[in-house]
């Protein structure tokens, strides 16, 4: 018989004994008794799969986070990427800006008022 929590609770010589006191022969009462105790017992985690779980968790965490970490580098290359084309696209647009009003200027040159 495996032990779990459950069987903690539940003595399997004392439930075979009051089987037996109340009649049921003892090869039936062994034989109820442990159909129980299976029962009980069966799929219940033991301490060695929890630590398993818990290691396979610990490296999925760990997985998780590198993931987390190369996305974020990507993102943050990513935004550098639009910063500069756009500190780019801006000073085009004033380059273009400046050009335009000198050749606005000198077709219609501003006459000052007197």
């Amino acid at each position: 018989m495996s032990s779990g929590m459950a069987m903690s609770n539940f003595n399997t010589l004392q439930a075979a004994k009051e089987l037996q006191d109340a009649g049921v022969e003892t090869s039936q009462a062994e034989a109820m008794v442990n159909m129980v105790a299976q029962a009980l017992t069966d799929g219940l985690a033991t301490k060695e799969d929890v630590r398993g779980l818990d290691t396979k968790l610990d490296n999925s965490i760990a997985a998780l986070r590198k993931d987390m970490q190369a996305l974020n580098t990507k993102i943050d290359n990513g935004l550098e990427n639009v910063t500069n084309i756009m500190t780019i696209r801006l000073g085009g647009i004033v380059i273009g800006g400046i050009a335009f009003l000198q050749v606005l200027n000198r077709v219609f040159p501003v006459v000052p008022t007197p």
